[in-house]
């Protein structure tokens, strides 16, 4: 009979006919035979490499297979083998996962098949064990890239169909949350003229639209992300200078994502989420650039649709919003002063002498004058401001965040400029009211009307001046009322 020997020095089996134990020796797969009740009574080299230990410890020595099996398996394991042993079925193929040494489990394929016995009842099973874990953790991330797509596609659907800007960016950020499983959310944009950060929108408990932070252009993680335009993964705040605001606040160690908003070439501002340290890594970061990417096309979108409707809230004859838009914003304004703690002032401008204007140098001349004090008015406001038509020749001025100090110098600076206008008909001044909400809640209506009130006082005064009024609201946020004059 003729043998040969292979390259390794194996000694082969005659011609025509496998020697499958030297495959079961040589192979990188595991190999073995469990007795019932005894346990393993025979182990493959290949089955002690999956494990992670020696050989002989595992023929022979009671090794059974909750020695084997990690607990998260065994119970579904144990289910199968009993399906075997009772001929419910006649081969048995799962995977599970094998408890190695000192590390971490390793899933398996099992194949396994019945020994019987004398009498038929099975004895024994001899089973073929494979390392998957790999094919497993492609798979995973096959399936995860997938869901992530899918997610991007009924986000971007979501956030595209939305044209109001304020529900996009509060869309935008409740997603983040969301899909991240973060603790906060916060969407910062850009003032280029003050180069500053302001949170504009935010979602969760960790998100920043309720501390009042603004940041300077590259300050911390956010003002970093939008001076470079690149993304961040932070697993730690308090292992990075640029965390240290964060942590600051928070109060606690923290991981954090920040992705830029770019609109064309603009970067416009940052998507920054929070989490546990260490909870994010690569593939949450790729993810909310992805998002982030979307969520530009959603500002880009709402911001063009915001510009055909601010059309229709525009003056013609001055281009300052009309009532309908002091209507639709102004309660808006009042939330965000409540929630963040800081001031909000309402300054009512009129102009003292239009109908001596009208009546001496035309209606040209009058809207002329018009015209002009709202663009005194625009020049010095800053950017946060915003300036409504309220009536034939009165304006009112919402400024968030602002002191009496600065109220004053803006009162002057308006009336100065009018005042000393040389190309005008004739010289115009202006009676001003001023109603500033130090702190506390008050209806769009009554601060409107302490506004409205001071302007009257100021100009039963004589014209020409401002009037102030500083008010405490209530403790609690009430009724929005209605936006009414008498």
């Amino acid at each position: 009979m003729q043998r040969q020997t292979d390259a390794q020095g194996d000694v082969a089996t005659p011609q025509g006919r496998p020697d499958f134990e030297r495959l079961a020796r040589r192979s990188t797969d595991g190999y073995f035979r469990y007795r019932f009740p005894e346990g393993l009574t025979f182990a493959s080299p290949g089955l002690a490499a999956l494990l992670g230990r020696p050989q002989d410890e595992l023929q022979g020595t009671g090794v059974v297979w909750p020695d084997l099996i990690a607990a998260n398996s065994i119970a579904e394991f144990d289910a199968l083998v009993e399906q075997l042993r009772t001929r419910q079925t006649d081969q048995l193929l799962t995977v599970v996962q094998f408890q190695r040494v000192d590390e971490d489990p390793v899933w398996v394929e099992l194949y396994c098949l019945p020994v019987f016995g004398e009498f038929g009842g099975v004895q024994a099973l001899d089973g073929v064990a494979r390392d998957v874990s790999q094919h497993l953790d492609v798979a995973d991330l096959l399936s995860r890239r997938s869901i992530e797509q899918a997610v991007l596609l009924e986000a971007q659907r979501e956030l595209l169909t939305s044209l109001d800007f304020q529900q996009t960016i509060g869309l935008i950020v409740e997603q983040a949350l969301r899909l991240l499983e973060a603790r906060g959310s916060t969407l910062f944009l850009l003032e280029p003229r003050t180069r500053t950060l302001r949170p504009t929108a935010g979602a969760g408990p960790d998100s920043a639209i309720d501390q009042g932070v603004e940041l300077t252009l590259g300050e911390g993680v956010s003002g970093w992300v939008v001076a470079n335009g690149r993304p961040i993964l932070l697993d730690s705040l308090a292992n990075d200078k640029r965390g240290a605001r964060l942590l600051s606040r928070l109060g606690a160690d923290a991981s954090t994502l920040s992705a830029p908003l770019v609109l064309g070439e603009t970067i416009a501002g940052a998507l920054t989420v929070t989490g546990k340290p260490g909870q994010f890594g690569d593939d949450d970061l790729s993810f909310l650039v992805a998002l982030a990417q979307v969520a530009s096309l959603a500002l880009a979108n709402s911001r063009s649709y915001q510009t055909v409707e601010r059309l229709a809230t525009v003056d013609s004859l001055t281009g300052a919003y009309n009532r309908r838009f002091l209507e639709d914003n102004l309660p808006d304004e009042l939330e965000r002063a409540y929630r963040m703690h800081y001031p909000l002032a309402l300054m009512m401008i009129d102009v003292d002498n239009l109908k001596a204007v009208n009546d001496q140098h035309g209606h040209t001349q009058g809207d002329e004058v018009l015209r002009r004090t709202v663009a005194s008015a625009l020049q010095n406001i800053r950017e946060t401001d915003w300036l409504v038509r309220f009536g034939g020749d009165e304006f009112i001025v919402v400024l968030p965040g602002c002191s009496p100090e600065h109220l004053a110098i803006l009162a002057d600076k308006i009336q100065n400029q009018l005042a000393n206008a040389e190309d005008l008909a004739a010289p115009v001044s202006l009676s001003l009211g001023g109603a500033i909400l130090d702190s506390g809640w008050m209806a769009p209506a009554e601060l409107l009307q302490a506004a409205d009130d001071a302007e009257r006082q100021a100009k039963r005064d004589g014209g020409n001046r401002m009037i102030l009024r500083r008010l405490t609201g209530a403790s609690q946020r009430g009724s929005t009322g209605q936006l009414t004059r008498s």
